[in-house]
């Protein structure tokens, strides 16, 4: 994915990894952080690859949300100042 410096991404993949062993669970594979805090559960039988690309998707759709709510707040402050 090409980023510039401001975009904005929840979770980088260099920071993720797979835990194939949860506790609770024998039959998935939680996608976690650095922390070690699960950002997502998918089946077992998901390799790291398609779990990556899920990933993928999702700092792609958070990105487009946060680019989208930036210029909703833009307009909506505009808007207040052009009233005043």
């Amino acid at each position: 994915m090409n980023k510039t410096s401001q975009e904005k991404i929840l979770l980088h993949p260099v920071d993720a990894w797979i835990d194939r062993e949860p506790l609770d669970h024998s039959d998935v594979a939680d996608l976690r952080d650095g922390e070690g805090n699960r950002l997502y559960r998918f089946p077992k039988a998901w390799s790291g690859d398609q779990i990556m690309t899920a990933l993928d998707f999702a700092n792609r759709t958070y990105a487009k949300g946060h680019k989208a709510g930036e210029q909703a707040l833009s307009k909506a402050i505009r808007l207040l100042l052009e009233e005043n």
